[in-house]
């Protein structure tokens, strides 16, 4: 049977072996359903942190304490009545405890509280109770809501207060309690909380280890392990994510045995994992209030280091945020309860650096800065009040309390548009394109059409054909589409053709005159750059050293290959020849500049054979007792092979070649035929590039005498 990945990932794991830690909070949560003084708790924490699998948990341990548990998920019935809350609610409480079903008649909201709830609580056991979970309470705490809260809270409220005794609450909610309106707080007034945070090292190492505990991973490397409590810091749902990914990472492969993690899988998996759980990182992200995600995206983008507050103004300033308004001033204190950012060192820094890299590559503090008109009341305020001047004709009076507004919140779209259309109505379009360009960065999308607008204004307005042009082409890099940019444009590229074509006609008619004399020149300069650059070194320039092989005119069955030219003068260790030949060598022998010839060394067992000779033969056989023998490649036929075969062949012989140096390098090597190089072997440079100029001056009265015989005599030279 293939293992199966133990890690859950998405899904509450309150009801699986994977639930680890918690032991506070269930405790506490026991303590408030036995006081007879209390008979409600809140349990708070961001998303995704596993409120949801303590509630679950809660569900499938009360029973064990004579508790009646009823999970109820507020998920997406924001917008339901409160009779149908109360419907439904009572069809799970009957379906729990095996009652009858509901019939809460025609207003259930007086039948549920005063007849069927009282008689549900009245037939319980005495120690027993029932323990409603109410799941993501804080979606009616919305502002799209607001109408279900107002009628719900103060309804639960009175609720709680119908028997103590056997009623109980639990409410998971995904933001602190001091955040929520005015008419939630009422519920909550006086009732304990507990934050759900991030797991201990000690139960995220538990979490961990659940691939272990079945045998599908090994974890015995610490270093992986620590590897991801630096990534997560306990974060339930990503280090399930992590470690899911990793099982399914290394599992693919198919292993015999259960894989080793190291921290290098762990580092490997970090993409795939940001990746395909974006969407649930984007819906924790959107459970953040603006001013919150400004500032996470801020810290996040600054990297992993501790950021004091005063480090903290200047990046937002730097992203564009010119005034640190109060909402911002709070927003550490909310994500520091959210647990996505810890005091440290007089600053802040992410609490969970995997959480830090997602925000930091996908939330841009100019992406998140997108609700920010409204953060700032003051800069709102100026900008209603210079909407109203606007619409009365009282332009030139809105202008500086627009500007007042922009001081005070540069990124409100609507103050920084309205103040660019008075300006450019006012004729200062390159101040309005100043504003919206910088408009631009932050928001294309809002600005792009008065941006447009300014800069065909600037266009329509500017005498140069290039500053015209340079204003066009950034409006066609805003809409490559637009019409009469692209017509404008085109207008102008047409005109510069037409002025750059009658130049092309004069410079043609001058080249028509003198073109001859100028080829012929520029040939003779053409030989002798050649000559002195090509010529003179005779090939290569890459590391090459080449050999030619020739044939004496008297024996076809001898052959001599001899160092034409090398890049650079290598000292040499080894050079091998390996013959291709339809007969065996009779003869090989080595003649090395002025010393006497050698025989080269074979090796019979390679096929071709090889034959060789290296530093240390030379070195035994011509250099004087206790002298090194330099062996350094040479040209001029002092550097010379001879190949003598056993019978004349059908076929010439073909060779190959392997050069090896002093310093352990594998030169390159090539054997050409004779004369490929020696052509030109003993002229000058300067003799060799008169021949060619000449050959050249020659071809070009040539080609000039065919153009004016086939053109006829009109053509002037």
């Amino acid at each position: 049977m293939s293992p199966t990945n133990p890690y859950i990932v998405g899904n509450p794991v309150g009801n699986s072996p994977v639930f680890v830690g918690r032991p506070d909070i269930l405790r506490e949560v026991l303590r408030v359903v036995r006081d007879s003084q209390d008979n409600a708790i809140v349990l708070y924490g961001q998303r995704r942190i596993g409120k949801t699998s303590v509630l679950q948990k809660l569900e499938a341990r009360l029973p064990k304490e004579g508790l009646h548990p009823i999970f109820f998920d507020l998920q997406n019935k924001a917008e339901w009545s409160l009779g149908r809350l109360l419907r439904e609610l009572a069809h799970k409480i009957s379906s729990f405890l095996a009652l009858a079903p509901p019939d809460l008649g025609d207003d259930p909201e007086t039948t549920f509280r005063q007849v069927w709830l009282p008689d549900v609580l009245n037939n319980l056991p005495t120690n027993a109770s029932l323990v409603l979970l109410f799941d993501e309470f804080d979606v009616l705490a919305n502002p799209e809501s607001e109408q279900a809260a107002a009628a719900f809270f103060p309804y639960l409220r009175d609720l709680l207060n119908t028997n103590p005794t056997h009623l109980n609450c639990v409410f998971a909610i995904g933001r602190n309690i001091d955040d929520l309106s005015s008419i939630a707080l009422s519920l909550f007034r006086g009732v304990p909380a507990k934050h759900v945070s991030l797991l201990s090292h000690e139960e995220t190492v538990r979490l961990i280890h659940f691939s272990q505990t079945n045998q599908t991973l090994n974890w015995s490397n610490d270093e992986a392990v620590e590897k991801i409590w630096q990534l997560t810091n306990g974060h339930p749902f990503l280090t399930q994510a992590l470690c899911s990914h990793i099982w399914d990472r290394l599992h693919n492969k198919n292993p015999n045995e259960p894989p080793t993690v190291t921290s290098k899988d762990v580092e490997e998996t970090i993409p795939d994992t940001l990746i395909s759980r974006r969407n649930t990182l984007e819906w924790l992200w959107d459970g953040l209030p603006p001013a919150e995600r400004v500032v996470a995206s801020t810290l996040a983008g600054a990297g992993a280091k501790v950021i004091t507050d005063i480090q903290l103004e200047e990046l937002l300033r730097k992203s564009g945020v010119q005034i640190i308004i109060r909402e911002l001033h709070n927003a550490p204190r909310l994500l520091q309860e959210l647990d996505l950012i810890e005091p440290a060192d007089g600053g802040y820094r992410f609490r969970v650096e995997l959480l830090r890299r997602w925000i930091a590559e996908y939330k841009l503090p100019q992406q998140a800065q997108s609700e920010l008109d409204h953060l700032d009341p003051a800069a709102d305020t100026l900008y209603q009040a210079c909407q109203k001047l606007y619409r009365d004709g009282h332009e030139a009076v809105a202008v500086e309390p627009l500007r007042q507004a922009i001081g005070l919140n540069s990124h409100h779209v609507g103050a920084n548009l309205l103040l660019a259309d008075i300006l450019l109505k006012q004729k200062q379009a390159k101040e309005a394109r100043e504003i919206l360009e910088q408009l631009y960065t932050i928001r294309p999308v809002a600005a792009q059409t008065s941006l447009i607008r300014a800069l065909l204004a600037l266009a329509k307005s500017n005498n140069s054909d290039d500053e015209q042009l340079k204003l066009y082409q950034r409006i066609l890099a805003i809409d490559p589409k637009h019409p009469e940019a692209r017509g404008e444009r085109q207008q102008i590229l047409d005109n510069q053709n037409a002025k750059r074509q009658k130049w092309i006609n004069t410079i043609k008619g001058i080249y028509e005159k003198l073109s001859k004399r100028m080829w012929q020149f520029l040939g003779f300069i053409f030989a002798l750059v050649v000559s002195y650059y090509w010529l003179t070194v005779r090939i290569p320039t890459d590391p090459l050293i080449v050999l030619e092989v020739g044939q004496p005119a008297n024996d076809v069955s001898e052959y001599t290959i001899t160092g034409v030219v090398s890049d650079k003068p290598y000292w040499l260790d080894t050079v091998k020849i390996l013959p291709h030949c339809d007969h065996p060598v009779k003869q090989a022998t080595f003649k090395y500049d002025i010393y006497k010839g050698v025989d080269l060394k074979v090796n019979p067992n390679t096929q071709p054979p090889t034959y060789w000779v290296d530093k240390a033969l030379l070195q035994q056989t011509l250099a004087e007792k206790d002298q090194p023998f330099s062996f350094e490649f040479l040209d001029k036929e002092r550097f010379t092979f001879s190949f003598q075969f056993e019978a004349p062949e059908t076929t010439l012989a073909e060779f190959e070649c392997q050069v090896f140096t002093a310093d352990n390098r594998n030169v390159p090597c090539q054997v050409r035929e004779k004369g490929y190089l020696s052509l030109f072997r003993g002229i000058p440079w300067f003799g060799i590039s008169s021949i060619l100029g000449i050959i050249l001056i020659v071809l070009i009265e040539i080609v000039y005498a065919f153009k004016k015989r086939k053109k006829g005599p009109t053509i002037i030279y």
